[in-house]
């Protein structure tokens, strides 16, 4: 089992690695912003499986919060790319 999650660790980061090229590379705005959420969920998979491997649970913890604030920022970027403006502007 050990072999297995340093194996799925291994895929994992190198995932990240091509997220982060992603987010570095993205000719558009909307292709940053898919490679930072896919950055994300690459990180919440990569806490749970060392939690897993390592046998403790407080980064599960750590694991709700990130989820929690990617899925803000994602709908934060999302309305600022359909509109053009921050969420909190109250002109239209």
């Amino acid at each position: 089992m050990s072999v297995l999650l340093d194996v799925a660790l291994a895929v994992l980061g190198l995932s990240l690695a091509l997220a982060f090229a992603r987010v570095v590379l993205g000719p558009t705005a909307a292709d940053r912003a898919m490679g930072l959420e896919l950055a994300g969920v690459n990180l919440l998979a990569i806490m749970g499986t060392w939690s897993l491997r390592s046998g403790h649970t407080e980064f599960m913890d750590a694991a709700l919060v990130l989820a929690a604030i990617s899925f803000v920022g994602t709908v934060a970027i999302a309305n600022y790319l359909g509109k053009g403006r921050p969420v909190d502007d109250d002109r239209g």
